[in-house]
């Protein structure tokens, strides 16, 4: 069979319902999934209450269908929602997979909570090949959630992706391990900076992310504190954004800049412009923006935690800190910022390290999974 008609008739929906719509990691690697397999022919749908991923089929002219008043239920305000929330999407997803099973969809992507517990029934029902995506930290609410049950039963049906070893080992305390399948982040592709490096005694510190409490860049401004001297920039956007600013004004810090979302060729010339790539993370399933400094040849400061060790090599594509240990990530830094060879050679490492996070092992990995018996 021709291989170009054979993926052809190949389709998949991605579902997300998260409780709060924002742009992160997960969404960016699911980004690069659905432009890769568009660009490869196959066929994707987007069923969500996130702005952000419906922006995205917009944008990308892929079919979507928009889902409201479906939080996930990881807070205690949707939660008590549930009883109203559960059967309308139970409801209204017995018609959407029926649609898109006559449609010719026969593989669906679940990402957030909510539609694992309650849909995944369903789609096996209807002969849907079924794959859960894990990216985000599990946390608390995770294994505290009362509707636990529901996902420990269902995830015996489905093949579930984590990025990271640390995040198998996490789920596999919950389900079997043989349906668990290790597949790291790909590199988003960036476009060439259009700006050089001016070379200078005074060095650029950078960090990159959404800003929200799990980033903890409450220490990121501690250590531009701490290193008056040099250049301290923050790319990203999100709910603590004003909290930030209040903070740096408040310490009347003037080495560090908000710098917002930034994409496309200015985030290429933010990483260029870098010597050092930060992160104060208090957890990461994998880290995304670790790789995309690497690939600028850029060595890396974090928190020895969750994912973070199977990215950034300690001692050689970077070093890692002890976790919530300010003290010690300020010795870290210092020793970077003090020994320029080591730095530029911890660099040169992680531009090496980053072939291992090529776009093309991770669409043919995930093509295999979400594919299989097809």
């Amino acid at each position: 069979m021709d291989k170009k008609k054979g993926t052809k008739r190949q389709k998949l929906c991605i579902v997300r319902f998260p409780l709060e719509s924002g742009w992160g990691g997960e969404e960016e690697i699911h980004k690069i999934l659905i432009e890769e397999l568009k660009k490869m022919k196959y066929e994707v749908s987007i069923w969500s209450s996130c702005k952000h991923f419906l922006n995205l089929s917009h944008k990308q002219n892929i079919p979507s269908i928009r889902a409201v008043f479906l939080p996930d239920p990881t807070s205690i305000q949707s939660l008590l929602l549930l009883p109203l929330t559960a059967p309308f999407l139970c409801i209204q997803g017995f018609f959407v997979l029926l649609f898109l099973r006559i449609q010719g969809y026969k593989s669906i992507l679940m990402l957030s909570f909510f539609e694992k517990c309650f849909l995944t029934p369903l789609a096996k029902l209807f002969g849907y090949k079924v794959t859960w995506a894990h990216h985000a930290p599990l946390g608390k609410w995770f294994f505290k959630n009362p509707l636990l049950f529901l996902w420990k039963i269902w995830s015996r049906f489905v093949q579930i992706i984590v990025p990271s070893n640390k995040m198998k080992k996490e789920l596999t305390l919950l389900s079997h391990s043989d349906n668990i399948s290790v597949i790291p982040n790909a590199t988003p592709h960036l476009p060439k900076p259009t700006k050089r490096k001016i070379k200078s005694q005074k060095l650029t510190i950078g960090s990159a992310g959404r800003l929200a409490p799990e980033k903890n860049m409450s220490c990121f401004i501690e250590l531009a504190e701490y290193f008056p001297l040099h250049t301290f920039l923050i790319a990203g956007e999100g709910p603590e954004e004003k909290k930030m600013r209040h903070s740096i004004e408040k310490k009347a810090l003037q080495n560090i800049t908000l710098l917002g979302h930034l994409s496309g060729t200015h985030l290429s010339n933010f990483y260029a412009s870098l010597d050092v790539f930060c992160s104060c993370s208090k957890y990461e399933t994998f880290g995304i923006t670790f790789i995309e400094a690497a690939e600028f040849t850029i060595p890396s400061l974090a928190p020895d935690i969750g994912g973070i060790p199977e990215v950034v090599i300690h001692q050689k594509t970077g070093l890692l800190f002890k976790p919530g240990d300010l003290a010690d990530a300020k010795d870290k830094m210092r020793y970077l910022l003090n020994n320029p060879g080591i730095r530029l050679q911890m660099g040169k490492n992680a531009k090496k390290n980053s072939r291992n996070f090529s776009t093309e092992n991770y669409i043919s990995k995930m093509i295999k999974i979400l594919f299989a018996t097809l």
